[in-house]
């Protein structure tokens, strides 16, 4: 008995660089008679955490979840909704007693030969067909960035954990994650922090140009009620964005964290730091906050792991970061940005998981938003176990033209 199993070819995996495998694929079965032909078919929509962790517009949409080869009669098609096969094809290979199974198709993160150790495990006899295996189009823009592919599904933290914290302070309730209602808005921090994508990618990223968005922002989204910007903020952009000092804004964070994920290396983020934060928030405790932070998401881009992300930012901080927590907010308060980013990071360093991370920073500071925003950065470019229901529930919520940019803003991250 002759069969074959062809995973996942489907117009939404297919590009330039692999629809050769159409061709390839129809004139092997053509020439070979099957027994049992399979094919198994990735069915997703935009409200699944594939879409969701991606940032990936394919494989939602009903044209793109198609089969694009042609299936002989009688063919079996299974529908999956992850990369590994359910158990209703091993329930159907047991009922037709097959032992011995060829397998091709799309290798979507090496999860066909992943597929091919589960049906060698199940007693399954497997020939591989190395021709008529070819990767996904995913798999190639994954392999041209030159860091950990989270940034494929991050850069959420800083309206996240703006609109979590609103929430949080709201409800004024302890459980995980409180519930985001729709008349939760943004603030400051989600503002400023679009403001300076909005600069990095649109702009020839001069000083004047980020003080020019951030006057439009401020028009587009204006003060209610002296709810949305803190009253030193609100002060400067009413006066023009003219010179601004001070020692007590933690406006710093709002500007710097995108450039946590966009600078290149330490220098790149020096160099942004002093161009957009440094004119705004001109103080020594700002630029070494900032620095602190972005140097923390540039590590953790990099694939450091959280043993050794304290090693090496001890090589550019004079910090201890070896103190408890507990100890630590006694003697620093998150009232400045250096602090707030301190502190933020011995949370990630003695938490396990991104929840526990966020509850603690919310305990520890539930009177201001800086740490759970810190907190929320730093943790969602290292765990993958993020709440993307409630980050999709929120991202949604944005306006349109913040929408647009983020997606923007991925996608040119996504080049480097």
């Amino acid at each position: 008995m002759k069969n074959i199993l062809v995973i996942d070819v489907q117009y939404g995996y297919l590009d330039k660089t692999n629809n050769q495998i159409i061709t390839l694929i129809n004139d092997y079965l053509k020439k070979n008679k099957f027994d049992n032909s399979i094919f198994t078919m990735f069915v997703t929509n935009y409200k699944d955490n594939f879409h969701k962790n991606l940032f990936w517009d394919g494989i939602y949409d009903k044209e793109e979840q198609k089969i694009a080869v042609k299936k002989p009669m009688h063919s079996k098609v299974f529908k999956k909704k992850s990369y590994a096969l359910n158990q209703s094809i091993y329930q159907y290979l047991k009922e037709n007693n097959i032992t011995e199974i060829e397998l091709c198709g799309i290798n979507i993160f090496d999860s066909l030969y992943v597929i091919a150790n589960q049906l060698k495990r199940s007693g399954i006899k497997v020939v591989l067909l190395p021709e008529l295996i070819f990767k996904s189009k995913i798999d190639n823009i994954q392999y041209n960035i030159d860091y950990m592919p989270n940034i494929l599904k991050s850069i959420n933290g800083f309206y996240f954990g703006d609109m979590l914290y609103n929430a949080y302070k709201t409800k004024k309730q302890n459980d995980e994650f409180p519930y985001i209602k729709d008349k939760v808005e943004i603030s400051d921090t989600t503002i400023l922090s679009f403001a300076v994508i909005d600069w990095l990618i649109n702009t020839k990223q001069n000083t004047q140009d980020l003080f020019n968005i951030i006057k439009h922002y401020y028009k587009l989204f204006p003060n209610k009620n002296n709810q949305i910007y803190t009253k030193n903020f609100a002060t400067w952009a009413e006066n023009g964005c003219r010179s601004y000092r001070t020692s007590d804004d933690t406006v710093a964070l709002r500007l710097c964290n995108i450039i946590g994920w966009y600078g290149k290396n330490p220098q790149h983020i020096d160099l942004l730091i002093k161009k957009a934060v440094m004119p705004v928030n001109n103080n020594p405790d700002a630029e070494y906050g900032a620095r602190l932070l972005c140097y923390t998401l540039l590590l953790l881009r990099a694939g450091c792991n959280r043993l050794n992300l304290l090693k090496h930012i001890k090589k550019y901080f004079d910090l201890d970061f070896d103190a408890n927590i507990n100890e630590a907010i006694k003697t620093k308060q998150p009232t400045s940005c250096t602090n707030i980013a301190y502190l933020s990071i011995l949370i990630f360093a003695q938490t396990t998981n991104f929840k526990e991370a966020i509850n603690l920073a919310l305990k520890l500071d539930n009177s201001k938003k800086d740490l759970a925003l810190a907190t929320t950065i730093i943790a969602e470019s290292y765990y993958r176990n993020l709440p993307y229901h409630k980050i999709y529930n929120c991202r949604i919520k944005l306006p349109e033209k913040f929408q647009n940019l983020l997606m923007s803003f991925i996608k040119y991250c996504q080049r480097y």
